[in-house]
Order: C-alpha cells, then sequence, then structure tokens
C-alpha cells in the first residue's frame, strides 16, 4: 500500500498560506486536546493534491497494467491518458480510474512497418482523437485515426537527416489546434512544424547549429505549443526552456539558463515541458537514472526566475513523492499535472485544487464519548471499528459552503488499539489504495488532509483498525476552483 504525506512547495506565496493553514489546524487540533506534531507542519500543499499513480506502476512488463520505461504522455479533453509505452513499442491508453490499459497503436515489436515503432519517444492527441507518435528510431512521425491498425507518416519517415523532409532521432512533439504538427528534431536542433498533408517541414525554432546563442538550440528534446502559437522547447544541454513566438528567429529563456543544478533558478537534463492556459510552463527536470540527482517537476510562472516544485524533488526513489527520472509532462484543461516517472515504469498525476478560502476552525465529526461538534452531529457515534467506513458531511458545515468542491480537514485518529491507517477520500468514489494518516496504537495522530468533497458534499474516512476519529475544517476551494 503507498503511503504518502503531502509535500510543500516552495513559493513565498504558497509558505504564507501554508503557514495560514498550519496555524488553523494547530487551532482546530487543540481544539480536541492535542497539538500538531510540529514535524508535520510542512505536510501542506495549497495548490496541488499528493501524486498519484494513474497509469503502471506495477513494475517494468507488457501486461495490460504494465508499463516499460514509459517515455512520453498526452491527455485528451475526457481525461484519458495516452503513454508512450517505449520497450513495448505501443501507445496504451488508460481511462480514468482504469486500472488497465488498452492498446491504440503498435505492440507489434520493434520495426519499421506501418503498424510498428522503433523507440517510440513521445504521444500527443489532437481534438478528433487522432494519436500522433515521434517513431524517433524510425526519424518519424506517426498519425494513428481512431481504431486504426496502421499508423501514417505526416513529418519525417525519409531517412536520417537535416532536409526539410527529414527528422534526426525526433522526440518532442506538440499538435495545434489546427492539425500543425511540431516536432523537437534533437540531433538538429531544431523544431520543425508540418503543416497538414506537408511533404517538408519549416523550422520555427532554432536551426542554426547546436550552440547557446538566442538563435540557437543544443538538442531540442522536448516541444510544446500555447494557443497563440508560442513553442516552447527544452534545450537539453545548455540547459533552458526557450520560447519562441510565431515568425521570430531567437528564443527567450524561460525556464533555467542558470547552468545545471537543482536550485531554484536552474534546470538539470529537462526532459519534459508542457504549458497551461495562464502561461504557467512546467518543465521535467532530470532525465537521468542516477540515484544522485532529484527527479522533479517544476512551475515557472510567466516571468518567473525561479520555478516551484509540483512533483518530485524528494530525491531519487519510487514513494508516491519520489520519482526516478522524468520522462515526459503533460497538463491538462483543469491544471492537473501528469509525469511520467520513467524507471518506476509509471504516470503519476498531481491534481490542481485551485484556490482556499479560510474558515474559523469548526468541528465536524468526533466520535468519542461526549464529542461536541459545529452542530451537534456526527458527535459521540463511537468508536469507528476496523474495516468500516465513517461518512459525514462537509458542504454547507463550519462555515463551508454546501457547493464547495473541496475542503482543508485536520484528521485526528485517536487512541486507537494497533498501529493502522485512515484513508481520506470523496465519498461516491472508489476508495483510493493509499493513506492519509498512519497511526500507532495508543497515540494521538492528526494530520491536514486536503479532501475532495463527494456526493452531497460528504467525506468519507476508512479506518483499518478500531480508532476514535475527530475531523476539523479550517477551509474550503469554491465550486469551481
Amino acid at each position: 500500500m503507498s503511503r504518502s504525506s503531502i509535500a510543500t512547495t516552495g513559493t513565498s506565496a504558497s509558505r504564507r498560506i501554508a503557514s495560514l493553514f498550519v496555524a488553523l489546524a494547530i487551532a482546530c487540533a487543540t481544539l480536541a486536546g492535542v497539538g500538531l506534531r510540529p514535524e508535520r507542519a510542512d505536510a501542506i500543499v495549497p495548490e496541488f493534491l499528493p501524486a498519484i499513480t494513474v497509469a503502471g506502476g506495477n513494475g517494468a512488463g507488457d501486461a495490460a497494467n504494465q508499463l516499460a520505461y514509459p517515455s512520453g504522455v498526452a491527455v485528451d479533453g475526457d481525461g484519458n491518458i495516452y503513454v508512450a509505452d517505449s520497450n513495448n513499442h505501443r501507445v496504451q491508453l488508460w481511462a480514468p480510474g482504469a486500472t488497465e490499459g488498452v492498446t491504440v497503436a503498435g505492440a507489434n515489436g520493434a520495426g519499421s512497418a506501418a503498424n510498428q515503432f522503433a523507440s517510440l519517444c513521445e504521444v500527443a492527441i489532437d481534438g478528433d482523437g487522432n494519436i500522433y507518435v515521434a517513431d524517433s528510431g524510425n526519424h518519424r512521425v506517426q498519425r494513428w485515426a481512431p481504431g486504426a491498425t496502421e499508423g501514417v507518416t505526416v513529418a519525417g519517415g525519409n531517412g536520417a537527416g537535416s532536409g526539410a523532409n527529414q527528422l534526426f532521432y525526433p522526440c518532442g512533439l506538440a499538435v495545434d489546434g489546427d492539425g500543425n504538427v511540431y516536432v523537437g528534431d534533437g540531433e538538429n536542433s531544431r523544431v520543425q512544424l508540418w503543416a497538414p498533408g506537408a511533404t517538408e517541414g519549416v523550422t520555427v525554432a532554432g536551426g542554426n547549429g547546436a550552440g547557446s546563442a538566442a538563435n540557437q538550440l543544443c538538442y531540442a528534446y522536448r516541444v510544446a505549443v500555447d494557443a497563440d502559437g508560442n513553442v516552447y522547447v527544452t534545450d537539453q544541454c545548455n540547459p533552458r526552456v526557450q520560447r519562441w513566438a510565431p515568425g521570430a528567429t531567437e528564443g527567450v529563456t524561460v525556464a533555467g539558463g542558470n547552468g545545471f543544478g537543482f536550485a531554484a533558478n536552474q534546470v538539470s537534463a529537462a526532459a519534459g515541458v508542457a504549458v497551461d492556459g495562464a502561461g504557467n510552463v512546467y518543465v521535467g527536470d532530470n532525465a537521468y537514472t542516477d540515484p544522485d540527482d532529484n527527479p522533479r517537476v517544476q512551475v515557472w510562472a510567466p516571468g518567473a526566475t525561479e520555478g516551484v516544485t509540483v512533483a518530485g524533488g524528494n530525491g531519487f526513489g519510487s514513494a508516491a513523492n519520489q520519482l526516478k527520472a522524468v520522462a515526459g509532462v503533460a497538463v491538462d484543461g483543469e491544471g492537473n499535472v501528469y509525469v511520467v516517472d520513467f524507471a518506476n515504469h509509471r504516470v503519476q498525476e498531481v491534481e490542481k485544487i485551485g484556490s482556499l478560502s479560510a474558515v474559523v476552525p469548526a468541528r465536524l465529526a468526533d466520535t468519542r464519548p461526549g464529542g461536541i461538534t459545529t452542530d451537534g452531529l456526527w458527535a459521540g457515534t463511537g468508536i469507528l471499528a476496523g474495516g468500516s467506513t465513517l461518512e459525514f458531511v462537509v458542504g454547507g458545515r463550519g462555515g463551508v459552503p454546501a457547493d464547495a468542491s473541496a475542503a482543508m480537514l485536520n484528521v485526528t485518529a485517536v487512541t486507537p488499539s494497533v498501529p493502522g491507517y485512515l484513508t481520506v477520500y470523496p465519498c461516491g468514489s472508489a476508495r483510493p489504495n493509499a493513506s492519509n494518516v498512519n497511526y500507532v496504537a495508543g497515540d494521538v495522530v492528526p494530520n491536514a488532509v486536503f479532501a475532495k468533497l463527494g456526493t452531497d458534499g460528504k467525506v468519507c474516512i476508512f479506518s483499518n483498525a478500531a480508532t476514535h476519529v475527530v475531523v476539523d475544517v479550517s477551509g474550503y476551494v469554491p465550486a469551481g476552483g
């Protein structure tokens, strides 16, 4: 079972909000007659929920629930996740909440036939459901229509080279609303735009030899494009991310550019880039499977000189808050971030939860004898038996609007008889295979939890062992936040 706490971000704004909620959580815990442990106080992220596995994570393999060194990810408007499953030479579609993927391209062994790939690197999806694959070893990009058993070459496919009709180990891939395909043409240190039906590409970034000048790139690895046609490219060996406006002859650095490293103003072997509707740039930072590295995803706000960690950044590892080499990043329309965790053979999602509003701390549940809540509901209900679930209303109570989408809770396990854990989740949804509070016998263990609200504004708390539970609220995310 995955056991994860919420990890903190590094922005001053986040720290101010975190400090506010720590103070509120302490006030709530004081109402419970227990203090919040200082060492847990940094376990709050105002912007994102903890990372969860949404594809793979079952070891390297070719079964439907496995991936083998995945190398790219894309997400469509329905939340379907498309994974470039590199060592299996296939693209897998994972529907929301699925425990297995379905092959939608490839899986016919390594090769150069129309139904094969050789070292596929990245995947993209357009509004019509067409799947685009950077087939790096074949120096081409293939488009697979929905339900197709073969792909059609839409870029390259004329051998490795630097001609306008060629690519040389392409990896980066993006598709705009007009069907234009943007290709990170790695060894040629350029980004090529291939219009629908074109037999040649047009250089829209780099193409002036490998170098560090503003008009150059040094291995154009991954690409993204925004609604205005700005092209973002990971300039891997410089190391930086450059933004090229339409028609520009030079790029502008929007992330990194301060040498290799893991400081907030640096990137190191950037291996993924994505951009959201607000212009925030997400950088998958560190492609190397080196235990001394610190793989992470950083978000760089427009004009920022430093990035903020939203995934990883906790050393090289396989825990929920760690990564083992980043090999692709995507962001969906709601701002949720998807990370290809290469050597853990999985895709992780960090879900954006929007803006938070504080409320005066209030008690929403207290199972202890004589327990008191803000409105007398869910008070003194008796110990929560092992293997059972407490279901209670958050929306419309304690200052939380009835239509709130999530709430900041302080959840406390009070003197359990044996070690165990609590899992907090929205009622009406499947209980996740994760924990929010890990407790020991006879102790009082609180933790701050951001909880999505489920059916009728309810939150469910599952306990695998008998314990009393106290729940206080200190903030919420408004509807649509």
